[in-house]
């Protein structure tokens, strides 16, 4: 067993974001979780071991576990040298097949359970940012939330496929961070995926991967990410290039 304390006093710190702060030593991966919000904790061991058990890329979980002296909890992984779909910065189509391929066998599995995370809580955020998004844009929130309420929600999803979630190990693809993993419609990893990673250009190739209902759905996913852009002022440029983007495909 390692002590919570020697990630810090080492100062082997991988990444940090407004959620949790990363550190590893050896084939350990501990992330500690900067707000105790327990359901976030354990939706991220439930669907990490769910996807691995599917043979789906990701870093198997090991432990989970509560520092007293830093007042975190935190989650072990394996430990992977991966690269960023970020870092990577290869946006050829053979890379997004490859991404899209390991989305489509995420949402492929089958639920075995009830998880009502999406209505619950995912749907009332979405309507306070695109509220947010929607003042600037004079979009109307009430006919993007219509869409979003129609989608079938029978699927499993990562929920939140951004660029530095999606990874590499060498030309493999793997998915981390399953905290907003839900059962939810299908095409929101994909859209979603879309709509983060493509925010300053457009390549033509995209127009053959994605349906009139999909661009829709990336277009209030776009919105959203402006939404909470503005809300924490951060980012407010790139998210409103890539609305403005997005919007101007139809």
């Amino acid at each position: 067993m390692i002590p919570s304390n020697y990630f810090y006093k080492n100062k082997n710190f991988l990444t940090q974001t407004n959620y949790s702060t990363c550190y590893h030593l050896g084939t350990i991966f501990r992330k500690f979780f900067n707000n105790p919000i327990c359901e976030y904790i354990e939706r991220e061991i439930k669907y990490s071991n769910i996807v691995y058990n599917y043979e789906v890329p990701t870093p198997k979980f090991l432990d989970y576990g509560y520092s007293s002296r830093y007042n975190k909890h935190y989650i072990d992984f394996e430990y992977i040298m991966l690269e960023t779909f970020q870092d990577k910065n290869d946006y050829s189509c053979e890379v997004i097949k490859k991404v899209l391929d390991i989305i489509n066998k995420i949402n492929s599995i089958k639920p075995m359970h009830k998880d009502d995370f999406w209505n619950e809580n995912r749907m009332s955020d979405f309507l306070k940012t695109l509220n947010i998004a929607n003042e600037v844009l004079s979009g109307s929130t009430d006919i993007d939330m219509s869409i979003l309420k129609k989608l079938p929600c029978d699927n499993i999803i990562h929920g939140d496929l951004t660029e530095t979630n999606v990874c590499f190990r060498d030309q493999d693809v793997y998915i981390v961070d399953f905290e907003s993993a839900c059962i939810g419609p299908k095409i929101w990893d994909k859209c979603y995926f879309f709509a983060s990673v493509f925010t300053n250009n457009i390549p033509d190739y995209i127009y053959s991967f994605i349906t009139e209902e999909e661009l829709h759905v990336i277009q209030i996913i776009a919105k959203i990410r402006y939404g909470r852009a503005l809300r924490k002022q951060l980012r407010v440029d790139e998210r409103a290039k890539g609305v403005g983007l997005w919007v101007s495909m139809g």
